[in-house]
């Protein structure tokens, strides 16, 4: 072991001591150790990326597991209220015809603004939801803090449920309205992180479970997870092969910090984007939320030759990983 990693070991039981840090167990002190002592030679030019290896994404109708196109009844997407429109014949709504191929990008840092490319995965699906959420109550829902920040949220938006593949109109029943912002959290100071919003809702959720959520106890590092939600406003999408992860290149740079900060999140290379904020990410093995998708790196990289925007791809080995997860046993309301 190297004096860094033994004085990083020392500083570490001296932390979890004076802050009763209870969440962290000794193997994920050995973990760190471990990492931190390779971490200390390893190469760190990985760019930032966002799909993960290959893509995962599912529509729900054809991920193979029963058990999450259950759970995902139990997930919803924000809408604007503007783009929905009743239609009297049907006695459904009807909503704003929008494809991915639509949408434009805006890139301040980049200086760069368009479209997506034509070989973008669901380049011709329909895109509506701008966030995601799920019921944890009869007629509670939780999402991101900032996809939910004050009563506007209530009077501009409401929560759609059963956004899927090949819906042509929407169902008055899978409408839901907010009635109240019971609490909206989201603060991002130095050795404190939260994100959240818990709503109620005008009626309560017919024919969905609340889904069930870790009370107490603490996620291990390496468990297989699943994303469910709205990636960039899309038709619901199921993610897999994901895992949590240990601390990012970003996080490194100040790792003392970050490493009682993560009492609050952990992060997982899930390919997930805009629109999936607020998502819940399960334990594969248990179907229990485990967290909340705050956010991220970027989406997109822009293509010079084709004058588009391509998805971002890093490998599965990358060990920067940055999309965020508000523990859900950070939950309060």
């Amino acid at each position: 072991m190297t004096l860094s990693a033994r004085k990083y070991l020392c500083y570490i039981f001296f932390v979890t001591k004076k802050l009763n840090i209870a969440h962290l167990s000794i193997s994920f002190l050995i973990n760190s150790i471990i990492i931190f002592s390779f971490n200390s030679i390893a190469s760190s030019d990985n760019p930032f990326e966002l799909i993960h290896g290959i893509d995962n994404r599912y529509d729900v109708a054809d991920y193979p597991l029963s058990n999450f196109q259950k759970l995902a009844k139990s997930v919803a997407g924000r809408v604007n209220i503007n783009d929905l429109f009743w239609n009297d014949d049907l006695q459904k709504y009807e909503y704003t015809q929008k494809k991915l191929s639509e949408q434009f990008i805006k890139r301040y840092d980049l200086k760069r603004n368009g479209y997506f490319c034509p070989n973008t995965r669901y380049f011709n699906q329909n895109i509506l939801p701008t966030c995601s959420g799920f019921i944890i109550d009869k007629n509670i829902l939780v999402t991101a803090g900032h996809c939910a920040m004050s009563i506007f949220a209530c009077d501009q938006y409401v929560w759609v449920f059963d956004f899927v593949k090949g819906k042509k109109y929407i169902d008055k029943n899978d409408i839901y309205a907010c009635d109240e912002v019971l609490v909206s959290k989201n603060t991002n100071e130095k050795y404190k992180f939260e994100d959240y919003s818990v709503i109620r809702l005008k009626r309560n959720v017919e024919n969905r479970a609340p889904l069930k959520i870790r009370k107490k106890g603490h996620l291990k590092l390496g468990t297989p997870l699943v994303l469910i939600g709205h990636p960039l406003g899309l038709t619901m999408k199921i993610a897999d092969s994901a895992t949590n992860r240990f601390m990012s290149k970003n996080e490194w740079q100040n790792p003392f910090k970050n490493w009682i900060k993560r009492r609050y999140y952990f992060t997982a290379n899930t390919d997930s984007f805009g629109g999936n904020s607020g998502s819940p990410i399960f334990n594969k093995k248990t179907g229990i939320v485990e967290g909340i998708l705050s956010g991220g790196d970027f989406d997109e990289d822009y293509n010079e030759e084709l004058k588009c925007f391509d998805t971002k791809i890093k490998s599965n080995k990358t060990k920067n990983v940055d999309e965020m997860y508000f523990r859900i046993t950070k939950l309060k309301y």
